[in-house]
């Protein structure tokens, strides 16, 4: 490896790195005054007791989403801003991207659940005893998940990978970290479909994002994904379970049914996400081609004034 290459790693690596390390120190402090405020509002109660609160469990799960964007976008401002690539989050038609990305992310898991059910992978079993303030909630809750995930797998680390070495290497690198991310899930590692999934899932929103030049589409993607599957039809969502309308039995064939991880643990899923990439390259290609650019150039998400 060249030394200027060796020298823009050691820049991703500190600055990924100190987003994280801030973000860690960050978490740490709110989840001591959180618990600190939680154990006065409710006086004698034990610390499990606070540790189970739905008010101290919102604190710390919006708290820690807002942390995280929040350090992202100064970091981004402070350090990369002028280096002229974006951070994804203008764009044009932002609202019609999301609803695309929306429409597109139901479409797909409506599919993989649906082949799933016919090859008998998740019978429904009955409809569920639910508050639709739950799946109210649920739509606000993804909605910060796919955001927040979004901006910073592909807002940063693709945007800050992609202008030192490219389109593939920031695709490739982006979606190890979002499969990583996931490693400490439920059914993680109970067969190689999660972990798999997880990368091929990285690779469409990545390639989505390139397409577009923003992140509006892999947010409304992501969010529509997750909610459809958890709280619609009732898998586990990356290993979590949530309140949902129906109620499923996996089979315990999981290389179809997904198993404690979810459809995103079955081969159906996989097949359905090759296709969808497939698709999305294909269009992506021939938009490039039709303009008279290749995929391996780099105009889709550089600029110096929009973030």
């Amino acid at each position: 490896m060249r030394s200027g290459n060796w020298k823009s790693s050691i820049q991703i690596v500190a600055k990924i790195g100190l987003c994280m390390a801030i973000w860690f120190v960050g978490v740490v402090l709110l989840d001591g005054v959180a618990m600190l405020l939680m154990a006065l509002r409710s006086q004698a109660r034990s610390l499990s007791d606070v540790d189970a609160d739905p008010l101290y469990q919102a604190v710390m799960t919006y708290g820690g989403m807002g942390l995280l964007m929040l350090i992202v976008w100064v970091v981004y401002r402070l350090f990369d801003r002028k280096k002229g690539w974006k951070l994804g989050l203008a764009g044009q038609y932002p609202v019609r991207r999301f609803v695309q990305g929306t429409v597109m992310g139901l479409c797909m898991i409506v599919a993989a659940c649906g082949l799933i059910w016919l090859l008998s992978g998740a019978p429904v079993i009955r409809l569920n005893n639910f508050e639709y303030a739950a799946l109210w909630k649920g739509i606000l809750l993804f909605i910060v998940v796919a955001l927040n995930e979004e901006l910073f797998i592909r807002g940063y680390v693709q945007g800050l990978v992609r202008h030192h070495f490219g389109i593939w290497s920031a695709v490739g690198i982006s979606s190890l970290i979002f499969a990583i991310m996931h490693v400490f899930n439920q059914g993680m590692f109970t067969t190689p479909m999660p972990v798999i999934n997880l990368l091929v899932a990285g690779v469409f929103f990545a390639i989505c994002r390139e397409w577009t030049g923003s992140l509006w589409l892999p947010v409304g993607l992501h969010f529509a994904w997750n909610y459809v599957q958890g709280h619609l039809i009732g898998f586990p969502v990356s290993g979590q379970r949530v309140v949902s309308v129906l109620q499923i039995q996996p089979s315990r064939v999981s290389w179809i049914s997904g198993g404690e991880f979810g459809a995103e643990g079955s081969l159906i899923t996989t097949v359905v996400m090759l296709c969808s990439t497939a698709y999305v390259m294909k269009i992506w290609h021939k938009q490039r081609f039709q303009a008279g650019e290749s995929i391996h150039t780099d105009h889709s998400i550089v600029g110096t004034k929009a973030i």
